[in-house]
């Protein structure tokens, strides 16, 4: 897999991914901030029959008739008033469930591991936290915890335990971070900066890295980009 396009509209980008399909490439994920969407996509990767969904209500329905036709959730997130969810078949992927809190989802990530499941999507809007859990990911153990701050002491000390950033997102005044082992990835970098980092993505692309997670919280862009092996 090779996320490696990235696209800006102003509004939510529908040309944009119209566009990426037309080109056989795969949208992996799509974020709201400081008055435009920011969407990665995928030049090279083994997923097909995606769909999207937006919605001011959590879209229950949509994501139930895209697991029915073998789909599974591989981005959640909420933006200018809407919620975004976007749907692959051929993602590797087992049994998948989504929980809501208020708060957030500790429990259900507890109870989710537990059952033998891994978060691979958190997303924060409307006034509660939605969680993805996802058998069958390739994680071998994971962690998730929320954070005040920007949580750059907690991924260090990840990264230095063998765990690689899997989910980075904000809400509700935190920061939400997953570290899993068995990603697949190699090395990883973080960037934050206010307005949407271009030249520093673009040089880390000239180098082998992927976009793997692209969020916007308290005015700045955090952007994850990851070296993945060629067989993911």
């Amino acid at each position: 897999m090779l996320i490696d396009r990235f696209y800006f509209s102003r509004s939510f980008p529908e040309n944009e991914i119209t566009n990426c399909w037309n080109q056989g490439f795969h949208v992996m994920s799509a974020a709201y901030g400081n008055g435009q969407w920011v969407m990665a996509a995928a030049s090279e990767s083994d997923f097909d029959g995606q769909q999207w969904n937006t919605d001011g209500v959590f879209p229950t329905d949509a994501i139930n008739e895209g697991w029915k036709s073998g789909k599974d959730i591989i981005w959640i997130s909420y933006g200018n008033g809407s919620w975004v969810v976007f749907m692959s078949g051929n993602t590797g992927y087992g049994d998948q469930v989504w929980r809501s809190s208020s708060r957030f989802p500790e429990k259900e990530i507890t109870q989710g591991l537990k059952d033998g499941y891994h978060v691979t999507n958190l997303a924060y809007g409307s006034d509660r936290w939605i969680v993805v859990l996802t058998k069958d990911t390739g994680f071998t153990s994971q962690v998730t915890a929320s954070y005040p701050e920007f949580p750059k002491n907690a991924i260090q000390k990840g990264w230095d335990e063998g765990y690689d950033i899997t989910v980075l997102t904000y809400g509700g005044g935190k920061w939400g971070l997953t570290l899993s082992r068995g990603s697949g990835y190699g090395r990883q970098q973080w960037i934050t900066d206010s307005n949407f980092p271009i030249n520093e993505i673009n040089e880390k692309i000239r180098e082998g890295y992927s976009i793997t997670h692209i969020t916007y919280g308290v005015g700045m862009w955090a952007v994850v980009l990851s070296e993945i092996d060629a067989g993911d």
